[in-house]
């Protein structure tokens, strides 16, 4: 709200949050000093990936990433048709992935919700 320009609500918004009894005055300045700061500086923009300073967290950030994908449930899948047909030699593999394919996502649903 202080960024926007309503004074009035963000000063009775920040009195409601600390409570009636306390003083907002310092607190409300220096939040509006750094908006003020915030402003003044230069955006970041796409352009300014190529500089130096920003490669290190580019780099850990995209091997995050590469990383997720490789160790996720897509590198399961992907060999759970072999594991599936050395642990159980008695029936087709097919079979067995697509009913861990229906297990799985029934077992998981009530955990996540």
């Amino acid at each position: 709200m202080a960024e926007m320009g309503m004074i009035a609500r963000f000063e009775t918004s920040l009195q409601a949050l600390r409570g009636s009894h306390t003083d907002i005055t310092l607190e409300a300045q220096e939040i509006q000093g750094s908006l003020m700061t915030n402003n003044k500086s230069d955006p970041v923009q796409f352009a300014d990936l190529k500089r130096r300073r920003y490669w290190f967290p580019l780099v850990v950030g995209i091997g995050l990433l590469v990383l997720q994908q490789l160790s996720g449930i897509n590198g399961v899948l992907f060999y759970s048709s072999e594991i599936f047909s050395k642990a159980v030699e008695n029936y087709p593999r097919d079979v067995i992935v697509a009913g861990s394919g229906y297990i799985h996502p029934a077992t998981a649903l009530p955990l996540v919700e």
